[in-house]
């Protein structure tokens, strides 16, 4: 199976973000799983484009994407994407989207294809917080 991992370039003036650093240690191969990882601009705009053209290339079975949430005390799965952008910061290009929808014609939100249970299940037993978001 192949999965592509991405994680977010530095913004709001850091030099590092932790999303990146966790997704740049995978390894290149996990059991059978072979993990792509890709860096990606924190770019409202840009972004989906890039993982969107990787994929196509790549052809991967699952595209995870890793994000940062600060104040957050725990790792957290999402186990429903939100079709609505709405920024507390703005991005690498200076764009602040509030309360717009990322897929005009899309419904309001899409469940996850992954088991977010025993994805937290499996990190609580490594002995990180875990919960679903």
């Amino acid at each position: 199976m192949k999965i592509l991992v991405t994680g977010f370039d530095p913004f709001g003036g850091e030099k590092v973000n932790p999303a990146w650093e966790a997704v740049s240690r995978l390894p290149e191969q996990l059991g059978e799983h072979q993990l792509i990882r890709m860096m990606v601009p924190t770019s409202f705009e840009r972004a989906p484009q890039m993982i969107l053209e990787k994929a196509a290339l790549c052809r991967p079975d699952y595209v995870i994407s890793i994000g940062q949430a600060a104040g957050r005390t725990a790792i957290t799965p999402e186990r429903i994407a939100i079709n609505m952008m709405s920024a507390s910061i703005a991005d690498n290009d200076g764009d602040m989207p509030q309360e717009q929808k990322i897929e005009s014609d899309g419904p309001d939100g899409y469940f996850s294809l992954l088991p977010v249970l025993k994805m937290v299940h499996a990190i609580e037993a490594a002995g990180l917080p875990g919960k679903i978001s």
